[in-house]
């Protein structure tokens, strides 16, 4: 099989580069991903189906997405990677929550969140809560460092987030204000201190992103 290469994307998932599985034969490249699922825990998908996504891979375009379904498990390139995706068992959350300080929930199709006490965290006011909500369009984040907003759809692109966690993301709202993109990215306010070590104690998202199982 030769050295097989391996990715991970911001988020964790785990991928191989897509080089390593056009520019070689289609029996060596089936072997090369038959392994690494093996290598993921997973069981791998039946040679058809296998062949015909390999299929797809060398002949999309470069801004195309092909996928392979089965048993469970679900394969998807995103740019010059393919990537194993996680066990997301429902659509992104349609509504926004609200999330008290020391408060932990579970949110199907997206993980668990919860708001734990963090130096150098963001600001609560007493009586404040936290509103989390999903991408709807049209959002702008201010990031540290940058000398304006920028479109929120722009900024996962630049930060390299595969399209199928965007939706699922975390966004985090006080008094109507973007504080932060789940716990990625802190978007510019007096809530976060300028100094972490004069701040005191503060808040933060904590994030568990669905855990992959391995077949038996």
């Amino acid at each position: 099989l030769g050295e097989i290469g391996s990715l991970q994307s911001p988020l964790g998932d785990p991928g191989l580069p897509l080089a390593q599985l056009t520019d070689c034969s289609a029996g060596l490249a089936a072997a090369r991903l038959r392994s690494a699922l093996r290598l993921w825990g997973c069981r791998p998908p039946d040679a058809v189906g296998l062949q015909e996504f390999l299929q797809q891979l060398r002949t999309a375009q470069a801004d195309a997405r092909p996928r392979l379904a089965w048993g469970g498990h679900c394969l998807e390139r995103y740019r010059d990677g393919v990537y194993l995706l996680p066990p997301f068992t429902a659509a992104a959350p349609p509504e926004s929550l609200l999330l008290e300080p020391g408060e932990e929930q579970v949110v199907t199709g997206v993980g668990r969140v919860a708001l734990r006490p963090a130096a150098g965290g963001f600001r609560l006011e007493q009586g404040e809560q936290v509103e989390l909500r999903w991408r709807g369009g049209g959002e702008r984040c201010r990031p540290a460092g940058r000398g304006g907003s920028v479109d929120l759809k722009k900024l996962l692109q630049e930060m390299a987030i595969p399209p199928w966690w965007r939706d699922r993301l975390p966004l985090l709202y006080i008094d109507g204000e973007l504080l932060a993109v789940a716990d990625l990215l802190r978007c510019e306010s007096p809530r976060w201190p300028a100094v972490a070590e004069d701040a005191g104690p503060g808040w933060s998202l904590h994030w568990e992103r669905p855990v992959f199982a391995a077949d038996d």
